[in-house]
């Protein structure tokens, strides 16, 4: 339950919206707010020049006019209301360069969890953090160990997305892992940062430009991290006595020009989902702090080759891009022999930047695999025009009770049946 304050209802908050669930999500949220709805972009306009707004939620998937513009638009007019982002990481790549992070005070990830919202919109309305109600029913110890960790994530993770140019991932595909992914470029930025780390986090567990002793490398966290590579840099905090741990990595690139920075938690309590639960909002936080969604083509991109259509890679965000399409690369996952895209899709060729890395497929079948496939086809074709021929000739009969009726009679329906048949098998 969440009473009902003065403070809460002279708020007014404008949601912006064509989802319904969507909608009705949020107003069971903001039930303690004057809460107004519109399903367009022009609604919504008109909903901001009949009344003052406090903040408004804008969905970013709205078909009637560009989120971007409203948001521009309203920023102008409106400056006093406060703007929430509401969008899918999917449709990150949509606003990639076009500025819109810098119009909103907070990007919302869709979907969402109700006290993640209800505490995002807290903290952007009125300026008030709450505890996280996922451990409100744990021991008091735990819950000690929870807060610890998430001040100190909180606030290293703020200080990474300070940095310019600094890119927070999607979180690994493995729920298993407890951490946030960044990249980060390698300048006096980060330097800056790094060196303020130290007053949180103490001195580097392993030092840059230093290997790693035989006993440092039993550490439970390096067991999950596996080698650390002698120009990386690892931060180690124990949180408490039962080998709970918060880490920082830092990674360069090869290129020397960015890094990938890992902020986890290692346990092996039981606890695995509400540490997930305070990365999950810190994340929303990190994603907030930025003012825009930096990217960099690889260093082989340039303007003739992108004419050719030749795919790209962004490898701040693993993704491909490949003309019109800027999103996940699926050449981490083999097509199913005989799909749809084995014939139709479209990824044909692995970018050159991806090369240097193992298990990268492609949508289509090797010359051997389409050598047999033809040859089954022609001895197919050839066993059904004997069959027609021999069988509607009455010298043998056929046997197979589908089949038979139709050779005489539908000789066509015959000859599609069967190699459809013998294709699907």
């Amino acid at each position: 339950m969440h009473p009902v304050s003065k403070k809460d209802i002279r708020k007014r908050i404008l949601l912006v919206d064509e989802d319904k669930a969507a909608l009705e999500f949020m107003l069971q949220i903001l039930s303690n707010f004057e809460v107004s709805t519109a399903k367009s972009m022009a609604s919504a306009l008109g909903a901001l020049t009949q009344k003052s707004f406090d903040l408004m939620i804008c969905s970013n998937a709205m078909d009637d006019a560009p989120c971007s513009d409203f948001l521009r638009h309203s920023k102008e007019e409106w400056p006093a209301c406060k703007r929430i982002l509401w969008a899918t990481y999917g449709e990150l790549p949509k606003v990639i360069g076009s500025g819109v992070g810098a119009l909103a005070d907070r990007v919302l990830p869709k979907p969402v969890k109700a006290e993640v919202a209800r505490r995002a919109i807290q903290n952007t309305l009125l300026g008030e953090r709450t505890d996280y109600s996922t451990v409100y029913n744990l021991q008091a110890s735990i819950c000690e160990v929870v807060f610890k960790a998430q001040e100190l994530m909180q606030k290293t993770a703020e200080q990474l997305t300070r940095i310019p140019k600094s890119v927070v991932r999607q979180p690994p595909e493995d729920n298993a892992l407890l951490e946030l992914q960044f990249v980060l470029p390698c300048s006096k930025s980060f330097e800056k940062v790094r060196d303020k780390l130290a007053t949180d986090w103490h001195m580097p567990y392993k030092i840059r430009g230093k290997n790693l002793s035989r006993s440092e490398k039993r550490h439970p966290v390096i067991n999950i991290l596996g080698k650390i590579n002698k120009d990386q840099e690892l931060f180690i905090r124990q949180l408490s006595g039962d080998n709970i741990y918060a880490y920082v990595l830092f990674m360069p690139w090869k290129d020397g020009k960015r890094q990938t920075a890992l902020l986890g938690v290692h346990q092996q309590g039981k606890h695995h989902d509400v540490f997930k639960a305070m990365l999950d909002e810190i994340q929303i936080d990190a994603l907030s702090n930025l003012s825009q969604f930096h990217y960099a083509f690889a260093d082989t991109h340039n303007k003739e080759r992108r004419n050719t259509g030749e795919p790209d890679y962004i490898f701040e965000y693993d993704w491909v891009a490949a003309g019109a399409y800027v999103g996940p690369d699926r050449r981490g996952q083999p097509t199913p022999f005989m799909a749809l895209r084995t014939f139709f899709g479209k990824r044909q060729e692995v970018p050159k930047a991806l090369l240097q890395f193992g298990g990268r497929f492609v949508d289509k079948m090797d010359i051997f695999t389409r050598l047999f496939f033809w040859l089954y086809v022609v001895l197919s074709l050839i066993d059904t025009i004997l069959t027609h021929i021999y069988v509607g000739s009455g010298h043998f009969q056929e046997l197979n009770p589908l089949l038979k009726p139709l050779v005489s009679e539908h000789p066509l329906t015959f000859f599609l049946v069967k190699n459809i048949g013998s294709l699907a098998t």
